[in-house]
C-alpha cells in the first residue's frame, strides 16, 4: 500500500509511516494475502477536513485519512486508557463510585480529547495544544501502539469494501455492506491470530476504534457520525461478538466503562452490576439506544 506525503505537519504525523503501514502491521501473519489484496490501494493524508472522514474511493482505490480524524482517534485512545486505569485503581481499593474529576491526569487527557473532538467537527486545522500530551515516534507508548491497531482495523474496514466489491451510491454504502465490512475487518485482524496476548491487544484496538465513533453518536441511535452507518452501539455489540472476546475480557471491560462514561455525558444511566462485563456493556448499549436525555427545567 502506498501513501502520499502530508500537506502540513501535526504531532500525529510523527507516526505517518506507521499509520500508513498499520493495515499490515496489525496482522503481519497475513503478509502474502495483504500484499495481494492491497497492491493497488493508496493512502492519502488530508488536511483541513472536518468530521470523522476516513473513507475509500472504490473507483480509484484511494483511502483518505483526514489528519484531524487521526488526531481525534489518538486523543480518544489516550483518554480511554486513563479512564480504564482510574476504574481499575478504584476497584482494587474497593470504591463503589469513581470520581474522574479528582484525577488530574484524566482531566488533562479529557481536555485534549475535547480539543481534538471540537477541532475535528468544527475547524480541522487547529494547532495541537501547547504542552499537551502528543504522539512521538521516538518514545513509543501504549497509546501509540493501540492507536495504530485502531487505525489498522479502521483501514481494514475500508479495504473490505474493495475486497467485497461494494458499490457506492453517492459515497454511501448500505447498512448491510457496512456490517459486512465490519465482519471482514474483524476476521482479517483476528482470524489467524493464535497468541492470546496479541488477540487481546487487537481486540482492544478494535474496541477503541469503535468507541471513538460511538462518542460521536447521539442517544437512541438517531444520529451516527456520518449518518450513513448503522448505530455504533449496534456495531460494538456485533464486532465484540464476532471477535469472540471473553465475557470478562479487557475489550468488554473497556467498552463497558467507556459506555457508562458516555451515558453520563448525556445524563443517562445504566446498571453497573451484572454477571459479566459483557452483561454490563449490553445494558449500557441498550440504555443508549432507548434512553432519553433529561430535559432541564
Amino acid at each position: 500500500m502506498k501513501s502520499s506525503e502530508s500537506p502540513y505537519r501535526s504531532p500525529i504525523m510523527s507516526l505517518e509511516k506507521a499509520i500508513a503501514a498499520s493495515a499490515y502491521t496489525v496482522a503481519p501473519e497475513r503478509e502474502a494475502a495483504y500484499i495481494a489484496s492491497t497492491a493497488n490501494v493508496s493512502i492519502i493524508f488530508a488536511a483541513g477536513e472536518k468530521r470523522f472522514g476516513v473513507r475509500v474511493n472504490t473507483e480509484t482505490y484511494v483511502v483518505t485519512l483526514p489528519i484531524a480524524t487521526l488526531e481525534y482517534v489518538w486523543a480518544c485512545t489516550h483518554m480511554l486508557l486513563r479512564l480504564y486505569a482510574v476504574f481499575e485503581e478504584k476497584q482494587a481499593l474497593g470504591y463503589e463510585a469513581v470520581s474522574l474529576a479528582g484525577d488530574p491526569e484524566f482531566c488533562t487527557r479529557l481536555d485534549l480529547f475535547n480539543w481534538a473532538l471540537n477541532n475535528m467537527l468544527y475547524e480541522g486545522t487547529g494547532l495541537w495544544p501547547q504542552d499537551a500530551p502528543q504522539p512521538s515516534i521516538e518514545t513509543s507508548s501504549c497509546t501509540d501502539e493501540l492507536f495504530l491497531v485502531a487505525i489498522g482495523w479502521i483501514l481494514h474496514h475500508e479495504i473490505a469494501h474493495l475486497r467485497r466489491n461494494h458499490a457506492q451510491a453517492h459515497r454511501i454504502y448500505t447498512n448491510q455492506q457496512e456490517r459486512e465490512a465490519d465482519a471482514d475487518a474483524v476476521g482479517w485482524v483476528l482470524g489467524a491470530c493464535a497468541d492470546a496476548q496479541m488477540r487481546t491487544k487487537r481486540q482492544l484496538g478494535m474496541a477503541i476504534a469503535l468507541l471513538s465513533m460511538q462518542f460521536l453518536d447521539e442517544p437512541q441511535g438517531s444520529g451516527t457520525y456520518l449518518g450513513t452507518h448503522p448505530p455504533t452501539s449496534a456495531r460494538i455489540f456485533d464486532c465484540l461478538n464476532d471477535a469472540k472476546v471473553d465475557l470478562d475480557g479487557l475489550a468488554y471491560t473497556l467498552c463497558a466503562i467507556a459506555m457508562h462514561f458516555h451515558l453520563g455525558q448525556h445524563s443517562l444511566t445504566s446498571e453497573l452490576d451484572g454477571d459479566s462485563f459483557q452483561t454490563i456493556l449490553d445494558g449500557a448499549l441498550l440504555a443508549f439506544r432507548t434512553g432519553k436525555r433529561e430535559v432541564s427545567s
